[in-house]
Parts: C-alpha cells; structure tokens; sequence
C-alpha cells in the first residue's frame, strides 16, 4: 500500500511537471517518489520478487540498490532547487560525485564486490539524508514559507536514519517504522508543494488583476493623452498650412517642401491617434454599435467625394458598381469607418488606374469588395495584415508609411457587426478586400421610399406607426424660409418641428435632387439644412448645385454629418458648405448656428440693398448739370418744349429716386418709361446723334427688377453710339419667347473688350462703371442667370436679359 501511495505521489507530481515545465521542484520530488516507490517493493517484504519470483539476484540486488541511490540523488536536487538559500552549491557537488562513483559500482561491479564497499555506502547517504534534514530545519529557524511542513519533514528524515541505523547495527528491525517515517516526509513535501502551489496561484491571480488594472490605466492614459495631443498637433498642422499660404510671406522652394513635410507628418499623426482611439475603444469593448438599416450606396458616393478631393492630381478613377436596392443592417459610422479605411488604404496604394466598390448578396448577407490596381499584397501577408501594427513588408511601411492598425480596426468593427473580412492580391496585380455585412430586412416600412437610411425592424425594436410624407412644408411668420433635405423621415419631422418653433417657413424634401428642384422653384429660401449622405445625390453635390448659383451669403448651407474628420471637413467647406453640426443634432446648438448663418445674410443682404440703393439712385452730376443747362437753352427759344423737358427729368428723377421699389419687381412699362425719359433728355442734348429704335410685342406686362433696362442703355448710349463722332443707333428689343421674356439692348459702337466681359462675369468692372456689374448680380441671384454679352471690336455690342415670366 506505501509502495503504491508513493508511487500515484510520483506519478502525480510528474503530470503536474509535464502541464507546467517551469516548476523543476516537481519532477525531482516526483521522481524521488517514484524512486522510494521501487525501494518499497524491493525491502522489507520484498513484494517485487514475489511479483517477479524469477528475476536474478543480481539484477534483483541492483534494482534493489540503485532504487535508493536515485532516490538520494533526486532527494537532494529536489532539496537544492527548493531551498537554494540554505543549500549549498559545495554540497550539491560533493555528494554529486560520490552519487556517480557508487552509481558506477553498482552498474559494474558484482554484488560480493559492490559489499566492502556497502557500509562506506551507507554512511555516504546518512550524511545526506542528514544534511537534507539539517537545510529543513535551518529553514524552519529562517520562518521561511512552510516551516511547518519542513519541521515535520525533518523529523521524519530523522526518524529514517535512526531506523536504518538500528536495522544496519542488527540491533532491530522496524521496516514499518522507516515506511511511515517516508510516509511522512513525502506528505509534508507534497503539502509544501501544494501550499506553494496555491500561494503561487494566489499571487498570479493578485498580479493578473493588478495587470489588469494597469491594463486600464494605460488604455486610460493613452486616450487622455491622445485627446490632449490634439491640439498642439492641431496647431502644428495649421501654423504649417498658414506659412504654407504665406501668412510669414514668402519662402524659398526647399523651405515649401520642408514645411509641407512637416504639415504632411502632423496629418499623419493626427491619423494616428484617431487609430489608437479606436483600438483602444475596440480592445476595452466600449465601442457600442447603433445598427440599423443603412443604404450602402450614398455612403460609399460620400467617401468617393471625399477621398477625390484628398487624391487631388492623382491619376486614379473611383467606380462605384453598386444598386440602389443595397441596404445593411449596420452602425452607420462604423460602417463609413470600414469603408472609409478600405478606400483610403487603397487609394495610398494605388499609384494609378481605378478604384472600385461592388456588391453581391449571400443568403442574407451583403459581401462588399473594394478592389484597386496599386501594388498588391505578397500571398504570405494575406492574413498577417489584419494584425495590429502589421503591414505587408518593411519596405512598404518604409515607403508608405502608416501604423498597420487601420486594417486591424477594420477587421474587428466587421466581426462587431458578424461578418468577417479577407483580402485576394498578387503582387503587382492590385488587391481585393471583400467583407461582409448583414442585409436589412425587406419587411420594414421603413425600407420604403427612394434611397432611405431607413432601419430594420425587429421585434424588439420599436416601428414608426405613422408613415411619414417625402414633402413637406410648414408655413411661418418669421419672416425666414429654411429648405430641410434629409432621406430619414424621423430626422426630417425632427427639423420641421425643431423649425417650426422658431416660427420660420419650413420646407423639407427626402433627397438632394428634391432639394434643387425646390430651390429652382422658390427663390425666397435663405437657408438650406442638408443632410451629407442621401440617396442620388450627396449632400456635397447639393452644395456645388448651390454654389453655382449663388454665393456663400446670397444661400447659406448647413450641412449635417456625422462625420468630423479633418478631411470630411475639408471636402465640405471646399464643396461651399458654410457650416456644419454634427449628428445626432443638439436642438439648442442647432438653433443658434441656423440664427448666426441667417443673421449673416440679413447682414450681407443689407449692405448689398444699400449698394443697390445708390446705384439706382446714382445721377451723375455732369449728366444733371447738362440737362438743366439743356433746359436753359431751349426754354430762350421753345417754351413747351423746356417744359417737356423738365417733365421728363422728373420722371426720370422719381424712377431713380424710387428706394421703396428696391427689393419689388415692378412692370416693364414702369421700366421703359424710364428708358425713354432718359433717352428724351439725352436727344436733346445731342440731337441726332443717338438713334433709337424699338422692336417691342404688344400686350406684355410682365413684372421685372427695376432699373435693369435704363443703365443698359446708357451705357450704350455714352459708351457706345457717343464714341463714335457720327453718332449711331441704339436698338431696344422686348419679345416673349415661349414664356421667357427677352430684352435686347444693341448699339454700333465700338463693342466691348473681352477683358471687360471677364469682369462682368465675375460681378466686377473695369470700364463702364458699377451699373452693369450690380445687373449682372441682381438677375444671376434671381434667375440664375445673368447678362449675355455679344461683341465684335469696331462693330458694337449687343447685351441680352432672359427672364422666366413664370417666377
């Protein structure tokens, strides 16, 4: 029973040594076990030779032998690897040596010669057994761990050799005596063992929280420091851009370049951060996503939008090859974030050629693939590039630069959403990243109407009960129009209630082709709130459609986005965006922004209403002392013909003089017949030098924006029929084409330079005054579109107004 306890001891210790291999403790008290196992069953009643009755003696004696020598040997290994303070190195070799010298006479010599030398034997492991006895209770005295278990261990050691001792001197037996006395060292050991087992585990479980806490800490750390880095990274970046824009004058070329690097690392960085923000975010489990059904196409349209601006000249197309009938059941940041590093990763490898993004659906799944011509992935980085801080070769982090986290980031907020993500290249031969997505159930309401980011509807999700309308408009006294486009009716019904509040005239649309149509019908809008990512058209193609048209302060734009990266923001205000609100919208600071931006137009508006002012009532003084000095003349010779001069300067007064009319239409009868007062006048100043002739329909009252006929014709007059020293014609047009109304105003005079057309374009002048450019405001604001200016150099010019009779 005592050989078999020791030997399930051994045995056990052993399996423990195998799981864990750093413990050598355990191999050497496992094989000391297993070695005074043996010892058992060759003493005393000697079972082993019952077990085995024809085994030799001489092999018998061996094993006999041998079997205490080996457990001597691992005894004292098992001793020195325990308690190395107290046991000496010295020791360990001493009795090393003679362990390998008796272990050599038992291997090779007989037993009637190994005898001489058994008592020498003897007392060679009495030495040791005490010296093992001794270091345990040294370490009792040192209250070292388990001296408990030591004490008793060294008792029974003691008790062994006094035993043995008697049982060599013949002067008793007590072989039960020894067995009990290993018995319980061997358990005293095992308790040792086993108590610094349980401590050890105890301490690794204390360390592995402690671990864990300055897990946190650091992951801590490492987000404040990145939010606090911002901003001096922020400030480097644009103190760069400003002396890039010559804010500290100008620089030689290698300081443009050196400047520009430093701009370009700063960019970078701030990338960086962002990355590490999200892994950190990733790691924790604090990111939570907000699914719902999502349209994938006016995502990818806005990502497209944004990175061809970033690409500048680079020579790369972007493909999209999606369906509008796509839609995710997705976060959608999460997911514009997957999309918006597997593009820019593309697009940083892809010198030349196209990008591109398809689709195709897999038994309720959307597998979407981005896929480009750059440089390619080598077949054994496949899967290594999905690690954090991996990249596909240090040659290519060298040259591109980067993290290698961007992918990483990638891979989980796809696993977040349940799908998985691989990559497909050559080297050379471009690359292909698929991942796939869940598809938004077809059931939802929902999901209904053109282009929705529209969101599922499970059970467990509450469902609109109420469909609401693509259109709407809500009437005020505000005396404000704001245009509303947003594809989310909740967020639409949202806005106008938000608006409505404020008392101002509300019209929302479901799409940005919606948004155009409503702005080319009411001309009255001050303020237009678009939402970035719409079916069809994206909110940045609304704002180019806008800027056109009309400037920065003649129709301000609002953009909601839920995208605030440094190049997100870039493309937006490049697209002519006045400002933007992130999403979801506060209500408070949505208010105020949308009160800042329309005080700016009313602003702007005044004092382009008081350029206006003046220029209509801009009289020259010559022009007025010479038609006084007329009226002089003439009244000497021909009263009533004095008189019908001043009648017509009084017309021509009141019409210029007339500031009430300034933001009204008014009939074009009011108009010409300021035209044709001024004209009387300027014929009688000059006589027969300036022709007028008149092609006009009859029964036209249509209203338009005053004095835009009058300085046309002035100017054709003094700037064109005058220069000539025979005087010339001027030639009036007024027809209606198909409900446009056309004016036409030529003379013969020497035309208009291009250089001055160019001008005139671009709302300024460079000859003929203030007059025309104001026109050319006026009408382009109104009808979005302004003067048309025909011209040949000696053979006069000849200016066209086309006016929708509709509006």
């Amino acid at each position: 029973m005592a050989a078999s306890g020791f030997l399930l001891i051994g045995a056990y210790f052993l399996a423990m040594f195998l799981m864990r291999g750093q413990q050598r403790s355990w191999l050497y008290f496992g094989l000391c076990c297993s070695a005074v196992s043996v010892y058992l069953v060759t003493h005393g009643e000697k079972i082993a030779a019952m077990l085995v009755p024809d085994i030799p003696y001489e092999l018998f004696w061996k094993i006999q032998v041998l079997s205490g020598l080996v457990a001597e040997i691992f005894l004292l290994l098992y001793t020195r690897h325990s308690f190395p303070s107290v046991f000496k190195k010295a020791a360990l070799i001493a009795f090393g040596a003679t362990g390998v010298v008796r272990l050599f006479l038992i291997l090779f010599t007989s037993a009637s010669t190994f005898s001489p030398f058994g008592t020498v034997s003897f007392a060679l492991a009495f030495v040791e057994i005490l010296y093992v006895a001794f270091v345990m209770v040294v370490g009792v005295i040192r209250r070292m761990e388990g001296s408990v278990y030591m004490l008793i261990s060294a008792l029974s050691l003691l008790v062994i050799e006094v035993v043995t001792t008697m049982d060599t001197l013949g002067i008793a037996t007590v072989f039960s005596v020894q067995m009990f006395a290993w018995l319980g060292f061997v358990l005293a050991q095992w308790s040792l063992l086993s108590k610094r087992f349980v401590n050890t585990f105890a301490a690794v479980e204390k360390l592995s929280e402690r671990l864990q806490f300055m897990d946190r800490l650091k992951d801590e750390f490492l987000a404040n420091t990145s939010h606090e880095m911002k901003t001096p990274l922020h400030g480097i970046i644009n103190i760069a851009q400003s002396l890039l824009e010559g804010a500290a004058g100008s620089m030689s070329p290698q300081q443009k370049t050196n400047v520009a690097m430093i701009a370009e690392t700063g960019k970078r960085m701030a990338n960086l951060l962002g990355d590490l923000l999200d892994f950190s975010k990733l790691k924790n489990g604090e990111l939570v996503l907000k699914r719902q059904a999502v349209a994938l196409r006016p995502i990818v349209h806005v990502i497209f939008e944004m990175f061809r601006y970033m690409a500048g000249d680079k020579p790369v197309r972007f493909v999209d090859l999606l369906h509008d009938r796509h839609f995710v059941y997705a976060d959608e940041d999460r997911l514009m974030q997957i999309l918006n590093n597997l593009i820019g990763n593309a697009l940083k490898f892809t010198a030349s050629g196209r990008i591109t993004v398809s689709a195709r659906e897999e038994k309720g799944w959307l597998a979407v693939s981005v896929s480009d011509t750059g440089i390619g992935i080598p077949g054994d980085k496949l899967e290594a590039i999905f690690e954090s801080f991996e990249q596909a070769g240090s040659a290519v982090a060298r040259e591109y630069g980067g993290t290698g986290l961007g992918l990483s980031i990638t891979k989980r907020l796809v696993e977040l959403h349940g799908g998985s993500i691989w990559a497909e290249s050559e080297p050379g031969g471009g690359a292909v990243f698929t991942f796939t997505v869940p598809l938004a159930a077809g059931g939802d309401e929902r999901l209904t109407g053109p282009g929705r980011k529209k969101t599922n509807a499970p059970a467990e999700r509450p469902v609109l009960q109420t469909r609401l309308p693509n259109n709407a408009r809500l009437e005020g006294h505000g005396g404000y129009t704001i245009l509303v486009a947003d594809d989310d009716a909740a967020n639409r019904q949202v806005l106008l209630n938000l608006l409505s509040v404020e008392n101002y005239t509300v019209i929302a649309v479901s799409s940005g082709m919606e948004a155009m149509r409503e702005m080319e019908r009411s001309r009255s809008i001050d303020l237009a709130v678009i939402d970035l990512m719409m079916p069809g058209m994206s909110g940045y193609e609304v704002c180019r459609n806008i800027r056109k048209r009309y400037t920065l302060s003649e129709s301000p734009v609002l953009l909601l986005t839920a995208r605030n990266r440094p190049e997100d923001i870039m493309t937006a205000f490049d697209a002519g965006v006045n400002d933007f609100l992130g999403k979801p919208v506060e209500a408070g600071e949505l208010k105020a922004r949308i009160r800042t931006l329309l005080e700016m137009k009313r602003s702007v508006s005044e004092l382009i209403h008081i350029e206006t002012a003046f220029l209509q009532a801009q009289i020259k003084p010559h022009f007025l002392f010479n038609t006084l000095n007329t009226v002089i003349s003439v009244s000497h010779k021909d009263v009533g013909k004095a008189q019908d001069l001043l009648v017509e300067l009084s017309q021509y007064l009141r019409s210029s003089f007339d500031f009430q009319n300034r933001e009204q239409l008014v009939s074009i009868r009011k108009e010409l017949e300021l035209v044709e007062s001024y004209l009387y006048i300027e014929k009688a100043r000059f006589g027969q030098r300036p022709q007028v002739t008149y092609d006009m329909d009859e029964e036209i009252y249509c209203l338009i924006p005053p004095l835009i006929i009058q300085p046309i014709v002035e100017n054709a007059v003094r700037h064109g029929v005058m220069k000539r020293p025979g005087g010339g014609t001027v030639r009036i047009s007024v027809k209606l084409e198909h409900d446009v109304l056309v004016i036409m105003v030529a003379d013969d005079g020497p035309g208009i330079s291009e250089e001055t057309k160019a001008a005139l374009s671009k709302g300024r002048t460079v000859t003929r005054g203030v007059g025309l450019a104001n026109i050319e405001g006026r009408l382009k604001k109104l009808y979005g579109t302004g003067l048309k200016i025909d011209s040949v150099p000696g053979q006069g010019a000849q200016v066209t107004i086309r006016i929708p009779i509709s509006i």
